[in-house]
């Protein structure tokens, strides 16, 4: 991955040790399409958030489109 979106990373793990108790949501948009959602840099950033929040995903998650929607 480019260095940018590594950077972006780093700085979401930051973030979200400050914000400590308070929900997240990411909206992510695309055309309609768009064969897979979420996308994996979508999913990469929830592990990250998730991690460092220690939630678990597949109890807080929720998902508009989940999948192959074609």
């Amino acid at each position: 991955m480019a260095v940018g979106v590594n950077v972006f990373f780093k700085v979401i793990k930051d973030l979200a040790a400050i914000i400590g108790d308070y929900d997240v949501e990411i909206i992510e948009t695309h055309h309609r399409h768009k064969k897979d959602a979420p996308s994996e840099l979508l999913l990469k950033q929830q592990k990250i958030i998730a991690d460092e929040l220690n939630r678990n995903l597949d109890e807080v998650g929720v998902y508009g489109r989940k999948g192959n929607c074609w």
